[in-house]
């Protein structure tokens, strides 16, 4: 029996005080039984404006005469002994059922629809990667590779092949390898996206089979003329980029090669040689525009550089401008190289 059920019977002036009845005698109630609790609708109130979900509490016989004693109401007596006699008559077969008992599980309410609002904003979000990733452009991403003894460029940014192209893949055993694959028809994809069926062969009881693999990149083949012109411009775009950010690095402080060709993934062979362009060796020092922006020329170390520049003409060592000026050793030190890198 529900609980507001009961309190209507009991002609309670407002139904849901009755569960705050049920809440202070919880612990008596639960020795006849468990009590089911749900979260109910949302409550209108008399205005038709909208009211807080409430807990609804679902009583046995025994928990609804208890909280009938308890309730105190005019009516509470006589609406007590006709619970007893309608169980009574339920329980010997005097009464057949006229509906079909209702599970509670049938009355479980989510206390909100936050869960729903995520698990349908998940599935718009997913939708919505998905069709971004159909249509804007890859950007493609060569990499040298030698496999088996030959010398490819892999672009391993694209894996939409078409019948026959050949690609650079990982089959089950682990093995990379160069390969012509087919894509993948049914919507069963094991390797993800980047599934796609090897080369056919030939099985011991008769027939043909196929393994799934997964591709690495796809082969951009030289043989193509307009293959061999797309990979060319590739490679001239990323060199373009790779020059403009090795110069960022070289005027940027006093980096040798090897540290720059680390930095960017490239080889060193283009720093060096788009160092040479700058006609700037390695040793060099970076240029003097730049140093004046430099962070480690900001601070407190300025509120002494004139008074220390115009010492440093003067025989003094650096200890003993450092003692007249009250800057530090370091202060003085850093401020002579500063002199010194200017002409």
């Amino acid at each position: 029996m529900m609980d507001l059920t009961l309190a209507e019977a009991l002609e309670f002036s407002r139904p849901r005080d009755i569960r705050k009845i049920v809440e202070r005698h919880m612990q008596a109630l639960r020795r006849f039984g468990e009590v089911c609790a749900t979260v109910a609708r949302t409550l209108k109130n008399k205005d038709n404006s909208g009211g807080r979900p409430g807990k609804a509490y679902y009583l046995n016989k025994k928990q609804a005469l208890y909280i009938c004693t308890k309730s105190e109401t005019d009516n509470a007596t006589e609406v007590t002994i006709q619970m007893v006699e309608v169980f009574d008559a339920y329980t010997a077969g005097q009464l057949v059922a006229t509906d079909k008992p209702t599970h509670v599980r049938e009355h479980d309410r989510r206390t909100s629809t936050k869960i729903d609002d995520a698990v349908r904003l998940k599935t718009n979000i997913d939708r919505l990667e998905s069709v971004v990733t159909s249509i804007q452009p890859k950007q493609p991403n060569l990499c040298a590779m030698v496999i088996d003894g030959e010398p490819v460029f892999v672009d391993i940014n694209n894996y939409e092949v078409r019948p026959g192209d050949r690609a650079v893949i990982v089959d089950h055993a682990g093995t990379i390898a160069i390969q012509a694959v087919d894509p993948v028809t049914c919507n069963f994809k094991p390797m993800g996206p980047r599934s796609a069926l090897g080369p056919r062969y030939p099985v011991p009881h008769g027939g043909i089979a196929r393994n799934t693999v997964m591709i690495v990149g796809k082969v951009m083949e030289p043989h193509s003329h307009a293959a061999h012109h797309e990979r060319q411009r590739v490679v001239d775009d990323v060199t373009d980029r790779l020059r403009v950010q090795i110069t960022t690095l070289l005027d940027a402080g006093p980096f040798n090669d090897h540290q720059i060709a680390r930095q960017l993934c490239c080889n060193p062979k283009l720093v060096r040689e788009v160092r040479r362009v700058q006609s700037r060796k390695p040793t060099d020092t970076p240029p003097a525009k730049l140093i004046e922006h430099a962070p480690q020329y900001r601070g407190r170390r300025t509120i002494y550089r004139d008074e220390i520049l115009r010492l440093l003409k003067t025989s003094l060592t650096n200890r003993e401008i450092a003692q007249r000026t009250g800057a530090t050793y370091q202060t003085v030190t850093h401020w002579r190289r500063w002199a010194a890198d200017r002409p």
